[in-house]
This record gives structure tokens, sequence and C-alpha cells, in this order.
């Protein structure tokens, strides 16, 4: 199956889930969740997560209504994330139709090393608008990154641990948050 095809089944799938989310009915929502968890956790392992709503015996409850409601807004978001992936991957392959001939030609090549300092790093995550990430995450994901910048230099190891943490954070937040921290976290991962 083409990229093409599958973003626009996601695409169709996340608007179900979020028209199922609007309606507020807690049958429908547990069912859409369970549909989108058994087909898509086959995908990608980054769409396999584990529910909220299933670790525990629940219940027909309000509890169980709003852990559903927020494991169908996980799985939502992480479909949001893994189409933007496959549309990355869709721009990015050349056609099957493009001839490459080479020819002597002269060419200059130029590397643009750009150092994103930790005060830019605040400032993009407190660019990120409140759709995508709300003050309380955004305090969080500056903690953890204050926490790698404090670390970088004295405990490589730990750092290293505090950047998994903050990728598992990115992954589950979206895209608008991770174009705004993974640059910093690639340079300081150079540095380790």
């Amino acid at each position: 199956m083409k990229n093409s095809e599958q973003i626009e089944i996601i695409e169709k799938d996340i608007a179900n889930a979020k028209q199922v989310l609007e309606e507020s009915i807690d049958e429908k929502i547990r069912e859409c969740f369970r549909k989108l968890r058994k087909f898509y956790a086959d995908q990608d392992k980054s769409l396999s997560f584990r529910s909220i709503a299933e670790n525990k015996e629940w219940r027909l409850s309000i509890l169980d209504y709003l852990a559903y409601k927020e494991d169908l807004e996980t799985m939502i978001r992480k479909l949001e994330l893994y189409c933007a992936k496959l549309k990355d991957t869709l721009t990015h392959t050349p056609s099957p139709n493009i001839h490459i001939n080479n020819s002597p030609s002269i060419s200059a090549n130029a590397t643009i090393n750009q150092i994103i300092t930790f005060e830019q790093i605040l400032q993009s995550i407190q660019e990120i608008p409140s759709s995508s990430i709300g003050n309380k995450d955004k305090a969080k994901l500056e903690e953890l990154l204050a926490s790698i910048e404090g670390l970088k230099n004295i405990n490589k190891e730990k750092a290293k641990s505090k950047i998994s943490e903050v990728l598992r954070f990115v992954a589950d937040k979206g895209v608008d948050v991770g174009i705004a921290v993974l640059p910093w976290i690639l340079e300081v991962m150079k540095g380790l």
C-alpha cells in the first residue's frame, strides 16, 4: 500500500475518532479506542501503548469513561504523529521515473553549523500553540530540558536517560513539540 493511501485511511480514522469524542458517548468511545488500538498496534510499535482504562478492572462508571476518553485522545495524537511521519517519507521518496545522469561538473559544498542555545529552546517552547500543549506540560518539558542541560557535562548516562524521557514525552505531545525541541536534543546528543 502506498503511503498516500495509508495517510488517507489514517486521516479518516482520526476524523472519525474526533467525532466520537465530540459525541461523548461512553460505549462509542470505548469501542473506537479498542478498534483503533487493535488495528494500528500491528502497523507500528510507536502506536502501541498501555491503556489507562484497561490497566484496572473498571466498573462502567465516569472513571471508565474518562480513562477511555484519555486513551482515545492519546491514540489520536499518536496517529497524527504517525501520519506526519508517513507524509515526511512520502515527500522524501524519489519518484521511480527519475533518471540520474552523472556528468563531470564542478561543485562546492558548504556546511552550516548553527548552534542552538538552551535559551532559544525555552523560547521555542513558549511559542508552541496552546492547542498543542498546555502551560502545565510546557513547564514539565522545560524542567526535563533543564535537567538535561545540567547533566550533559556532569553525568552523560543520566543525561541520556533524561533524553529518552523527553523523547517519550515529545512523542506523546505531537509534532509541534517535536519541531520545537528535537534540534536542541540532537545537538546535545552529539556532544554526549
